[in-house]
C-alpha cells in the first residue's frame, strides 16, 4: 500500500497562498493522500497551530487526514521548511528564526541540535542558484536532516538538484502548492503506514519511502493566469 504525503503546501494564510486549508484536505483526501505538511510563508498556520497547542504532539488527524504543521522560512533568499515535534518546539523555532534572521546556516545546525526537523527546500531554484554560491547551498543541504530535489514548481532547481544532491543526501519531493490544483504535481510515497511524528521521520531517514514528480498542465496554466492576473493588478494600482 503507497502513502502519500507532501510537505510543502501554502494556504491562503500566507501571502500568495490561493487556497484554503480546508479546499486542501478535500483535494488530499479525493487524491487519496496520507498526509498533509502545511507550511506557510514565515509563520505557522494559525487554525492548526491552535489545534498543535491543544494536543501537544505534531502529526495529528484533523478532518479526516493526517496534518504535520512546519513552516517555511526565508534567510535572504534560502528558504527551509521546519518541522517542530511540540507545541513548544514551534515556539522555539520562531525564537530561533529572530535571532538567525539571515544565517540559514547557523539556524539549521542549532535546529539539528534540538530535533527540530529542516529540509532545505528548492535548493537550486533560479533565484536562489544566481544569488549564492553553489558550494554554499549544498554545505546547507548538507546540515538540513532533508532536502527536497523534486519541487513541484521549479523544473530548473530539480535538474540541478539530480547533480548536485540526489544520493548524497535523504531527498524528498513536494508539490510547493499555491493552489490546490498543484497539489499531487511532487509528492513523496512511503512505503509503510506510521502514526507519529518519530516513526514519520525515522522512516524517511531509512529511505523507505520514492519521490514522484506528476505535473499537469492545467495546473501549470492556472498559475501563470495567477501570475499574470497579478501583474494586471500590480500596474492598475501603479497608475
Amino acid at each position: 500500500m503507497a502513502f502519500k504525503f507532501d510537505l510543502h503546501i501554502h494556504t491562503t494564510e500566507s501571502y500568495d497562498g490561493h487556497s484554503s486549508l480546508d479546499d486542501y484536505i478535500i483535494s488530499a483526501k479525493s487524491k487519496n493522500f496520507f498526509l498533509l505538511g502545511i507550511s506557510e510563508h514565515d509563520k505557522f498556520n494559525g487554525e492548526l497551530i491552535n489545534q498543535l497547542k491543544n494536543i501537544k504532539k505534531n502529526f495529528f488527524f484533523y478532518k479526516g487526514i493526517n496534518i504535520l504543521l512546519g513552516t517555511e522560512l526565508n534567510f535572504n533568499g534560502i528558504h527551509v521548511l521546519v518541522y517542530p515535534s511540540d507545541f513548544d518546539s514551534s515556539s522555539k523555532v520562531m525564537l530561533l528564526k529572530k535571532k538567525f534572521a539571515s544565517d540559514a546556516l547557523s539556524f539549521v545546525e542549532l535546529c539539528s541540535a534540538e530535533n527540530i526537523i529542516t529540509i532545505l527546500a528548492h535548493p537550486f531554484r533560479l533565484k536562489q542558484f544566481l544569488k549564492f554560491d553553489r558550494k554554499f547551498i549544498i554545505e546547507i543541504a548538507s546540515k538540513t536532516a532533508f532536502c527536497e530535489t523534486v519541487n513541484g514548481r521549479s523544473f530548473f532547481s530539480n535538474v540541478l538538484s539530480s547533480f548536485y544532491i540526489i544520493n548524497k543526501k535523504t531527498c524528498l519531493a513536494n508539490s510547493d502548492s499555491h493552489h490546490v490544483y498543484e497539489l499531487g504535481n511532487a509528492y513523496t510515497i512511503l512505503s509503510e503506514n506510521v502514526k507519529s511524528y518519530d516513526q514519520f521521520f525515522d522512516c524517511l531517514r531509512q529511505n523507505n519511502h520514492k519521490v514522484v514528480y506528476s505535473p499537469n498542465l492545467y495546473s501549470l496554466l492556472y498559475s501563470r493566469y495567477l501570475k499574470l492576473k497579478k501583474k494586471v493588478q500590480q500596474n492598475k494600482s501603479g497608475n
